[in-house]
């Protein structure tokens, strides 16, 4: 953002250095978010400059958007309704947009490819279908190892009760067949979360 620019003056900005621009596209962003034209970006809230930042970006017709923390000045409500536009975004146009975040919780529903990476190291690269459908909580009796064969991504222990995040070879059913053992599905977050705990023990960062 250009401080002392006025919102219409962003958008003059995208189109004068952009070769493709498409100020319908860009437009109708600020109105759906009912961001005023006239307003100087620097009299905008962190929330109205970040909806600023993406009309110009989309007014651009990129084939591939890269957002780095894009929902970060925005409240739970608006992150939502801004997570809904630019998948309907995805849907019209085919673009592909790749978002980068701390906050896990964002990309359950939104994700089809997680790349996961803690200090520089490659911790998960998947489709996200495929994550949720070989991840499995399981508990039961306490236990050295689970009744379920695959990579034991992080376990916890009581003095009776054992509990496994575990990465299955073959796709886990819910139902174990082993008695007193139980299976429960993960969310996106469960994963990301117990991959890094386990990446935290290991290296200690």
């Amino acid at each position: 953002m250009y401080r002392s620019f006025t919102v219409a003056d962003m958008l003059a900005f995208g189109r004068h250095t952009n070769r493709v621009w498409d100020q319908r596209r860009a437009l109708g962003w600020l109105e759906r978010f009912t961001v005023p034209l006239d307003r100087r970006c620097d009299r905008l809230s962190g929330g109205r400059q970040a909806q600023v930042a993406l009309a110009v970006a989309l007014g651009a017709c990129p084939s591939l958007l890269l957002l780095d923390e894009p929902l970060a000045n925005l409240d739970p409500v608006a992150r939502r309704a801004v997570t809904g536009e630019l998948l309907a975004e995805v849907a019209e146009t085919g673009m592909t947009v790749m978002l980068s975040t701390h906050v896990v919780a964002e990309l359950d529903c939104v994700s089809d490819h997680l790349l996961l990476l803690s200090h520089g190291r490659t911790l998960l690269d998947s489709n996200v279908d495929d994550l949720l459908a070989h991840h499995v909580r399981v508990t039961g009796p306490r236990a050295d190892r689970p009744p379920v064969e695959g990579q034991v991504v992080h376990a916890t222990h009581t003095a009776r009760q054992s509990t496994f995040i575990v990465r299955a070879l073959l796709g886990p059913a819910t139902a174990m067949d082993a008695p007193g053992w139980s299976g429960h599905p993960l969310a996106t977050e469960d994963i990301v979360l117990a991959h890094l705990r386990t990446s935290i023990a290991e290296t200690g960062q």
